[in-house]
């Protein structure tokens, strides 16, 4: 895979130039976790298409952990209003290698249609086989956008955001 390469970019102040400090280490998920990367960004509740997401996980130490669980919650886009945090679900183990997988599905959100336009907000929990917690990712609060479904015709396909009227 590639990597990342940040160039510190000038800035001129009159005659001065200040140049930012940039760390080329890129920021990590949590502690114990390497990386977390959302499939689809955007999700809608109803018939329309994408419905679910693929949550995927690596984990630092694969021979330590033996669950990640994920919790979810959905938060109003317009205001400071959330539904309460789920009770959490077990990631499915890809392979030994440490990478864990989840689909989350927009209808079986608790609360996805509480709110006209959401987000999804998550966060995953590593455990060893006594079940001591060994790692947590950060919350993430807008990477899942979640939507109902305004499409008048679903079976004929949606545009994502333009529905058009039924004739």
């Amino acid at each position: 895979m590639p990597t990342q390469t940040f160039v510190p970019i000038p800035i001129f102040i009159g005659r001065d130039t200040a140049t930012p400090v940039i760390s080329s280490t890129p920021v990590k998920p949590g502690e114990g976790f390497d990386s977390v990367t959302v499939a689809d960004p955007r999700i809608f509740w109803g018939d329309c298409k994408p419905n679910k997401t693929k949550i995927t996980a690596r984990v630092e130490d694969p021979k330590a952990v033996v669950s990640v669980v994920i919790f979810v919650q959905v938060k109003s886009a317009k205001k400071d209003d959330y539904t309460p945090w789920s009770t959490g679900n077990v990631m499915y183990r890809y392979s030994k290698d440490g990478i864990y997988t989840y689909i989350l599905r927009a209808n079986d959100i608790e609360g996805h249609n509480n709110y006209k336009d959401s987000w999804v907000r998550y966060q995953l929990v590593a455990t060893d086989k006594n079940g001591k917690e060994i790692g947590r990712t950060q919350i993430y609060p807008q990477s899942i956008q979640l939507a109902p479904c305004m499409c008048y015709e679903p079976l004929l396909g949606c545009p994502i955001d333009t529905p058009k009227p039924k004739k």
